[in-house]
């Protein structure tokens, strides 16, 4: 399966409205961009939404990806009612855990992703009404080398 869209995204949760509570036009610009990135990602008519994420589970030494049914919320910040749950493509995931550890990536499986992580649940909240019935996978980022990173891209392209 090819990759039909991509973007990168801010995740402050103040431009969530249910945050914001009006702050969020103060950036409207941004809310624009959104606008922009949900419709061209409706036309592109994804199986999958993949984001790696900053904030999600980070370690020193690997990567991560969520095995399990990615459920959160914002109530952190104050909206708990901004809640997600949804599947996470299980096949595709496992491919591309297999393939990590054909190549000596370090990269684990979590049954469970941060329930506070902002960088997922910011952009799933503007993104997700394009691809309603999508899959997610989640990855992390680590602290790891570029060259940690760019193996693990590798192999998330190729799979």
């Amino acid at each position: 399966m090819p990759a039909v869209f991509a973007c990168v995204t801010p995740h402050p949760p103040v431009i969530v409205p249910a945050v914001g509570r009006g702050r969020e036009r103060d950036v409207q610009d941004t809310l624009d961009a959104f606008a922009q990135l949900r419709a061209r990602l409706a036309e592109a008519e994804p199986d999958v939404l993949l984001f790696i994420c900053p904030h999600g589970v980070v370690t020193r030494d690997r990567f991560h990806v969520l095995r399990g049914r990615l459920v959160g919320n914002l109530g952190r910040f104050g909206a708990r009612e901004v809640a997600f749950n949804r599947a996470a493509d299980e096949p595709l995931i496992d491919a591309i855990l297999q393939e990590a550890e054909a190549r000596g990536i370090r990269l684990d499986a979590v049954e469970e992703w941060e329930a506070n992580d902002h960088s997922a649940w910011v952009p799933l909240h503007y993104l997700e009404p394009a691809a309603p019935s999508a899959t997610v996978v989640m990855l992390s980022i680590s602290f790891g080398s570029a060259e940690d990173h760019y193996a693990l891209g590798r192999v998330v392209a190729e799979v």
